[in-house]
């Protein structure tokens, strides 16, 4: 397995990743293309949808896309071995989390490690939807479907199997030569400043390669400095609750910090261009802000929630 590491030049905001595998093709994909089943939608809540298939390529899997939309909130998307004696996925060899967008269209995320997969071996995809989302299914169609189940236990338990022989589960597996999808998570809640309210941090753009991510605040005290601290996830986060901040907790190493203040309305924007290396694809890095806000508490900071951002492209 490989894993990703991040490493950054704070001088110019630069994201530097460790090198992928070498560009492999193809891809393998199941029912691809625009069409979908309009107005087929997810059941849940707390459900995992497991789709068993058999690849006719052998290739390194980096990120998985399921064609979703209609809600909103974290989803997840992972490999799983087979379990031939339950006929059911077996172990997950890797996982990937992103935010739904409402709008229909293929959504998905980076793997947190990338998962050789062999020809002609049973492997399962597993997605985490939210509740009444759409359903990533083709339009009506004849012949047999996949066979799938689902799981309401965090996979302790599986229902099924069936056989959709009308609506076709669809999903991409993508490869080192892929287009890559970028994607942020929220990871941790902050702490309120002086107004009562916890700031927000959040990406309004998809995070690719040869692109400027935009990032926004808002729910800040008005016109106070903050710095967007970015880094990389602590095994153990930093709680300042001793240094007269109580229930502020800082998720990430701050590798280098981009300087901003709010407006009159509490709100802020920071922009990050990001290179056009592809080794940088499916890096992930942490953006949480920090607030100059001396009524918020003893030590006068407030912190923004914490995001995972994964970049694309």
């Amino acid at each position: 397995m490989i894993r990703q590491h991040v490493n950054f030049l704070p001088s110019a905001a630069a994201l530097c990743l460790a090198a992928l595998l070498p560009a492999q093709n193809p891809c393998y994909a199941e029912n691809d293309g625009p069409a979908f089943g309009d107005g087929t939608s997810m059941g849940g809540p707390d459900l995992l949808l497991g789709v068993r298939f058999q690849p006719n390529v052998t290739d390194a899997v980096l990120g998985i896309q399921v064609f979703t939309g209609e809600g909103r909130g974290e989803n997840s998307v992972a490999l799983w071995t087979h379990d031939s004696a339950s006929n059911q996925p077996g172990q997950p060899l890797g996982t990937g989390r992103f935010e739904m967008s409402r709008t229909n269209s293929w959504q998905g995320a980076c793997l947190d490690q990338a998962v050789v997969i062999t020809s002609g071996q049973t492997y399962w995809m597993v997605w985490g939807p939210q509740n009444s989302s759409q359903a990533s299914v083709l339009d009506v169609q004849p012949g047999n479907g996949q066979v799938y189940r689902g799981s309401f236990d965090g996979a302790r338990s599986w229902n099924g199997p069936w056989s959709d022989r009308q609506n076709h589960w669809k999903f991409r597996l993508l490869c080192p030569a892929s287009t890559l999808p970028g994607s942020w998570t929220t990871m941790a809640a902050g702490c309120a400043g002086s107004t009562g309210s916890v700031p927000s941090v959040r990406c309004d753009n998809e995070p690719r390669i040869n692109a400027t991510l935009d990032v926004g605040l808002s729910a800040a005290a008005p016109a106070i400095s903050g710095l967007l601290l970015i880094g990389q996830p602590l095994g153990m986060p930093l709680d300042l609750g001793l240094a007269g901040a109580p229930g502020c907790v800082l998720q990430g190493s701050t590798l280098f910090g981009l300087v901003t203040s709010t407006d009159a309305g509490g709100a802020a924007r920071v922009q990050i261009p990001i290179p056009n290396d592809p080794q940088l694809r499916c890096g992930t890095v942490t953006a949480q802000a920090a607030f100059v806000d001396p009524g918020s508490n003893a030590l006068g900071v407030s912190l923004s929630n914490a995001a995972a951002i994964t970049i694309g492209g």
